[in-house]
C-alpha cells in the first residue's frame, strides 16, 4: 500500500501555489508604486496631485463606430496613462526634464497648470510626469467627451483607453481626463473658444448674491404650513437688490403671478427657461425683450406669498422645474 502523507503533503502544496498564482492576478504592483487593479478599477495622480477612480476600459463601453474604426498612417494604440512623481533639482529646466522622461515640454505644462515655458523652476517642487503625450482636461458642465474629443482632434476611444473609461456616463463635471497626443489649446484659439461656448451656453448665472434661505424639494411650506415640494431656491437680500438674468434669452412672461408676486420668466436656448418671483414693482422688463446674460431685471422684493424681501429662482428643463445647484455657475 502506498504511504498516503507523501501524496497529501503534495497536494497541499499545489492548492497553496495555485491560490497564489489566482490572487497574484488581480494586481500588479509598479516599480514607481503605482498599483493597478487587474479586475477592473485603477488609481492613478490627476494633475493636482489627488488621485482619481475609474473603473475598467473595457471594449464594450467604447461607442460602436469609435471600436471598429481603423487607426490611421503613423497612428499608435493608445496604452493607459502611468503617472511619475519628479521633484524638481537645481538647474534643471523643462527641456531637460523632458527629455529624461521621453515627452515634449508641452506635455509636462499641460499635466501642471501653474507652470509655464518661460517661468522659473521652483527646486524641490514635485511635478507630474505621464508616460505618453498628452494633456489633462478638467471637464466643465456642458462639456461631453464627444466636444473635447473634436477639439483636441483626439480619437474618443483613445481617450477612454488612456483613462480606463468603461463608461461616460460617470463622468461629471470637476473630472480630470487625460487626453493622449493632445497639446495645450491657446487661449484664443478656435478650438478653445468652441469648448467655452459649451459652457456658457448651458450654465447660468446666480441672478442674485445673498444667503439661501430655502433650498430645491421637499419643505413645510412657510406660510401655509404643510408639506410641499419647493420648485426653486430662495436668496434672501434687501429690497430692491438687483436681479440679473441668468442667461442671455426672450422675456415670455413680466406680470403678476398668483403666489410668485411680480414673476418674470425667460425662454433661453437648449429648452431651458428661469424663472424670477417676488419681485418689486414697476416691472424692469416685459414680454419680448431680448435679454443679455448678466443684465439687470428687475429687484428683489416681498410681493406674493412671501415672508420677507428675497428672489424666488427656478430653473425649468421643458416644463419640469429641475435643481438650481446643478446648472449655475458661482
Amino acid at each position: 500500500m502506498l504511504n498516503e502523507r507523501p501524496i497529501l503533503v503534495l497536494l497541499c502544496f499545489l492548492v497553496f501555489t495555485t491560490a497564489i498564482l489566482i490572487s497574484g492576478a488581480f494586481f500588479v504592483v509598479r516599480a514607481s508604486g503605482h498599483v493597478e487593479l487587474m479586475n477592473g478599477a485603477s488609481e492613478f495622480m490627476v494633475a493636482n496631485g489627488s488621485s482619481a477612480l475609474t473603473g475598467s476600459s473595457q471594449e464594450a463601453g467604447l461607442p460602436t463606430l469609435e471600436r471598429q474604426r481603423p487607426l490611421v498612417t503613423g497612428e499608435q494604440e493608445t496604452a493607459r496613462v502611468k503617472l511619475r512623481r519628479h521633484k524638481i533639482q537645481t538647474g534643471e529646466n523643462l527641456w531637460m526634464i523632458a527629455r529624461q522622461y521621453g515627452v515634449d515640454m508641452n506635455t509636462i505644462l499641460g499635466c501642471n497648470e501653474e507652470l509655464s515655458e518661460q517661468g522659473q523652476l521652483q527646486p524641490g517642487r514635485e511635478i507630474i510626469i505621464p508616460n505618453q503625450k498628452g494633456v489633462f482636461y478638467t471637464i466643465r458642465f456642458g462639456q461631453t467627451l464627444s466636444d473635447i474629443s473634436a477639439a483636441y482632434n483626439v480619437r474618443l476611444s483613445a481617450i477612454f483607453k488612456a483613462n480606463g473609461i468603461s463608461n461616460a456616463k460617470y463622468l461629471k463635471s470637476g473630472d480630470a481626463i487625460f487626453i493622449p497626443e493632445a497639446e495645450p489649446l491657446a487661449p484664443d484659439s478656435k478650438q478653445a473658444k468652441l469648448l467655452e461656448s459649451f459652457v456658457h451656453d448651458t450654465t447660468f448665472l446666480m441672478p442674485l448674491k445673498g444667503r439661501f434661505t430655502a433650498r430645491f424639494g421637499w419643505r413645510i411650506h412657510p406660510i401655509r404650513k404643510r408639506r410641499e415640494f419647493h420648485k426653486g431656491i430662495d436668496i434672501a437680500a434687501y429690497w430692491g437688490a438687483k436681479v440679473k438674468a441668468a442667461q442671455k434669452g426672450e422675456v415670455i412672461f413680466a406680470d403678476w403671478k398668483p403666489g410668485y408676486g411680480y414673476f418674470v420668466k425667460i425662454k433661453h436656448d437648449f429648452n431651458y427657461t428661469t424663472c424670477y418671483g417676488h419681485l418689486t414693482s414697476p416691472m424692469m422688463v416685459k414680454v419680448g425683450d431680448k435679454v443679455k446674460r448678466g443684465q439687470v431685471i428687475g429687484r428683489t422684493g416681498n410681493t406674493g406669498a412671501s415672508t420677507g424681501s428675497h428672489l424666488h429662482f427656478e430653473v425649468r428643463k421643458g416644463n419640469k422645474a429641475v435643481n438650481p445647484f446643478r446648472y449655475v455657475r458661482f
